[in-house]
C-alpha cells in the first residue's frame, strides 16, 4: 500500500509542481497540515526544499521522519515571524472545525512564511457535495488509514478570496489545475499563491 500511496502522490504532483516549483526549489518550506508528509518527501527529493512538517496529529510516513516535526494547530504555530521562505498547505481547510477563524489562520500562515501556497478543493455550481464527501473519505482512508478525517465544509473560490482580502493577503497567482470529475463530485482543485 505504501508504495502505491507514494506513486499516487508523485503522479498527482505532476499536475501542480510546475506551478509552484520556483517558489519552493531550494527554499525553506513549512508543510502545514502535512498529514503523511509525502508531498514534502518529493519536494525535498526533487527540488531540494528544506522541509519542516507541522500537523495537529502525528500521521507521518517513515520516509519523512528525518524532517523536523511540530505537533501544533495552524491557528497558532510555534515559529518566529518569517521563519520560512514558503508555507505549503494542501487540502486542509475543509477538515477545519466550522468555528475556525480563517482570516486568523491565513494571517498566521503569512506571519511565518514569505509566501503561502494553498492547494484546495473548491466547490462550483457543478459540485455534488455528497459525492465529493464520499470520494474524499475514500481517499483519506488510503492516505491516513488510522485517522478519522471529518469533512466539515468545502469552500467556493469567492469565499476564499473574501478570506484572503479580509486577512490583507494578496493573490500573486491562481490556477485551476483539475476540474474534477463525476467520481469526485466535480470538486475543482485550485492553487493560490499568496503574499
Amino acid at each position: 500500500m505504501k508504495k502505491n500511496v507514494k506513486k499516487i502522490i508523485e503522479n498527482y504532483q505532476k499536475k501542480f509542481l510546475p506551478i509552484i516549483k520556483k517558489h519552493i526549489k531550494n527554499k525553506t518550506l513549512l508543510d502545514a497540515g502535512c498529514g503523511n508528509g509525502l508531498n514534502s518527501f518529493f519536494f525535498n527529493k526533487k527540488l531540494g526544499s528544506k522541509i519542516t512538517l507541522l500537523d495537529i496529529k502525528d500521521m507521518r510516513d517513515k520516509e519523512v521522519e528525518c524532517f523536523p516535526f511540530f505537533k501544533s494547530s495552524i491557528e497558532k504555530m510555534p515559529f518566529k515571524s518569517n521563519s520560512f521562505d514558503a508555507v505549503f498547505i494542501q487540502y486542509v481547510l475543509h477538515h477545519l472545525l466550522p468555528q475556525t477563524n480563517f482570516e486568523n489562520v491565513f494571517r498566521e500562515l503569512k506571519r511565518v512564511g514569505e509566501i503561502v501556497i494553498l492547494v484546495e478543493e473548491i466547490i462550483t455550481k457543478k459540485t455534488e457535495i455528497s459525492k465529493a464527501k464520499k470520494f474524499d473519505m475514500k481517499i483519506n482512508k488510503i492516505f491516513h488509514p488510522s485517522q478519522k478525517m471529518p469533512i466539515y465544509k468545502y469552500y467556493s473560490d469567492k469565499e476564499l478570496k473574501n478570506v484572503f482580502s479580509n486577512a490583507k493577503i494578496k493573490i500573486i497567482k491562481e490556477k485551476v489545475f483539475d476540474e474534477g470529475c463525476k467520481e469526485d463530485g466535480f470538486l475543482q482543485r485550485k492553487i493560490y499563491i499568496l503574499k
